[in-house]
């Protein structure tokens, strides 16, 4: 989760330094991630939220993603 915060504040800040080939592959591993911490219980909302520090971040980061 750490990883996908610090790439969603990279993106954020400046998303023309972010490929589009990039987004995809990150995209794809939040289709494995999300699912495995809903299955273990994990709350990546919580997690994400102190990375992120405010909840609309939290929502565009997922967004971006497509996570939800």
């Amino acid at each position: 989760m750490q990883s996908m915060a610090r790439f969603y504040k990279i993106y954020h800040k400046n998303p023309n330094i972010v490929r589009q080939d990039e987004i995809n592959q990150t995209k794809e591993l939040m289709k494995w991630v999300i699912p495995q911490c809903k299955k273990y219980g994990t709350d990546y909302h919580a997690i994400l939220l102190k990375e992120l520090g405010d909840k609309n971040k939290v929502d565009a980061c997922l967004k971006l993603y497509g996570a939800e």
